[in-house]
């Protein structure tokens, strides 16, 4: 696995410092190809972790790939940093130090989350945005074992959900069986979507309390709509 993890950080930083080059500090240098569309993933991310007014209580959201800082930054211009305890964790030190800069008061963790301790921190929700787009140097089956593996530790660090934003193209449509096989092990309760507009699809992973307790805030609902 350190090989594999290696790679993948070497493939990363490639990719992101080279498009950085390219466009700057705009949500280009994260790999999206507008604005526009960043925006729709974060907002449909959002919509799953349910914020769309401000809450009694801040929601704890790590968020891994992090990049250069755009998704906080939308979090901004959308009102919503109070409803947030925001930390980021990215792979890429020269993203990571940028985003730095532009929110120097901000968590950001600049190391591979795989090998980061979080000395038993836990989140209300965990988010990949389109982390895993990048993986030219891999095999499907070293692609397999790093996602799955950043999965796996994602969960556990999660109280209500996981959230996987992925590119279409790194699950060909022939080992989806298999990619579903793994992810039961970690956990049964996932829903998959595959509807949105673009190259990505969305996995959510849920804890089994979180679940139950939104079926019992349902059922308490529909009981005071009867």
């Amino acid at each position: 696995m350190d090989n594999i993890k290696k790679i993948y950080k070497s493939d990363q930083e490639e990719f992101y410092n080279s498009r950085f080059d390219d466009f700057g500090l705009i949500v280009q240098a994260d790999g999206w190809t507008s604005e526009s569309l960043a925006h729709y993933y974060y907002e449909r991310v959002l919509k799953l972790i349910n914020i769309s007014k401000p809450n009694s209580r801040q929601v704890d959201l790590l968020d891994i790939g992090s990049g250069h800082g755009f998704f906080y930054e939308y979090l901004k211009t959308s009102k919503l940093t109070d409803n947030f305890n925001y930390t980021g964790i990215e792979i890429n030190e020269n993203s990571c130090k940028k985003a730095q800069e532009k929110d120097p008061g901000l968590n950001y963790i600049c190391s591979d989350f795989l090998d980061y301790d979080f000395m038993g921190l836990n989140f209300d929700f965990v988010s990949f945005i389109g982390t895993f787009s990048i993986f030219k140097s891999l095999s499907e089956l070293e692609f397999y074992d790093i996602a799955l593996a950043n999965l796996e530790k994602a969960f556990s660090l999660a109280d209500k959900a996981c959230i996987l934003l992925i590119s279409r193209f790194a699950i060909p449509n022939e080992s989806l069986d298999k990619f579903f096989s793994e992810v039961l092990k970690i956990s049964p309760f996932f829903d998959f979507d595959s509807t949105l507009f673009g190259d990505y699809l969305v996995l959510t992973l849920y804890k089994k309390k979180y679940v139950l307790d939104l079926y019992r805030d349902f059922k308490e609902s529909e009981s005071k709509t009867a």
